[in-house]
């Protein structure tokens, strides 16, 4: 499996959710809308995150919507 890493700044679009798999793997999603530009010309990108093991009870645990 290939991945990317990225930092984004942002602000939580709503509160994190965290799940597990059939094999008991703990995962959490979670959006950031990140703003870019100024005035008129503002854009916000939404970028979807989801976050594995001790970073996903972690995330749970400290985030919620609005946090940047």
């Amino acid at each position: 499996m290939s991945y990317s890493k990225i930092t984004v700044l942002g602000r939580l679009g709503k509160d994190p959710k965290l799940g597990t798999t059939q094999n008991g793997k703990s995962f959490c999603n979670f959006s950031i809308a990140a703003d870019s530009g100024s005035g008129d010309h503002k854009i916000t990108t939404w970028f979807s995150v989801t976050v594995w093991g001790k970073s996903a009870e972690a995330a749970h645990k400290y985030l919620q919507k609005g946090f940047v």
